[in-house]
């Protein structure tokens, strides 16, 4: 056994042994999104971050979401914009 493998097993059987703590826990609850705790990013993240900084074609919205039975539902839609083929 070489000395990486020693060490990794060493690192993983000590950090098992740590205690987790839950620092936060969305569970869905409702019919609705808690905007206390979520935000939605819109558009296409212009003016100031275009594409939202990986050229992504996308726009964003609040409208293609739901939550049900504890579920975070996003559905996701193609359509063209002829905003994103401009320019």
């Amino acid at each position: 056994m070489n000395i990486k493998r020693i060490l990794i097993a060493i690192s993983f059987n000590l950090y098992a042994q740590d205690e987790l703590k839950l620092v936060w826990e969305e569970n869905f609850n409702g019919d609705k999104l808690e905007m206390d705790s979520w935000n939605h990013q819109l558009r296409d993240g212009c003016p100031n971050l275009c594409g939202w900084g990986n050229n992504e074609l996308q726009i964003y919205t609040n409208k293609n979401h739901r939550v049900e039975d504890g579920k975070l539902i996003i559905t996701v839609k193609k359509k063209i914009i002829n905003t994103l083929l401009q320019g």
